[in-house]
């Protein structure tokens, strides 16, 4: 397989963040058919349920954070890809639009699967109505990031360098 590098500050070589992504994807992709088609071999598939959960979204994109984009508190990091399919959303009803946390996805899983979550079990079932709540969010060095999110309001505030700011968490 032949890989694209781009040349770094110090004169190195890394491979394109673009490419890697394409790449990762593309052995996900692999891994994930081999899964389903063992699943539907097995004659498995049709009752069972899959998830599909990333540790944090694409990035923000934000210029000035170079390769540490990925894990700041802006929004395009803190929106994680969920994938959900299996015969147990039967008459699940559409997307969930409040904030969420990894935290929900084991309660809202045993949810799905009419399963009681232990009482030591922190997060909640998202399949059953839930009030909004505030998130907080951080990130560790470099970027020493803290924030704090209610309903469509975030504060974040740059432990070091940046002042304050507060905006809706849909415009950032």
């Amino acid at each position: 397989m032949s890989r694209a590098i781009v040349p770094d500050r110090d004169g190195g070589e890394v491979a394109s963040h673009g490419v890697v992504a394409l790449l990762l994807a593309a052995d996900v992709l692999r891994e994930l058919r081999e899964l389903l088609d063992g699943l539907r071999s097995q004659q498995l598939l049709d009752s069972t349920l899959v998830a599909i959960v990333s540790d944090h979204g694409p990035g923000s994109g934000r210029a000035g954070m170079g390769r540490i984009r990925d894990a700041s508190i802006y929004e395009g990091s803190v929106h994680v890809p969920l994938v959900v399919s299996g015969p147990q959303l039967a008459g699940a009803g559409g997307a969930v639009t409040l904030p969420t946390g990894h935290i929900d996805l084991a309660p809202t899983l045993l949810g799905l699967l009419d399963l009681e979550p232990p009482d030591t079990m922190k997060g909640r079932d998202l399949t059953h109505g839930s009030e909004p709540r505030v998130v907080i969010l951080a990130t560790r060095p470099p970027l020493s990031q803290i924030g704090v999110r209610a309903g469509p309001w975030k504060l974040v505030h740059w432990a070091e360098t940046d002042p304050d700011r507060v905006f809706m968490a849909r415009r950032e």
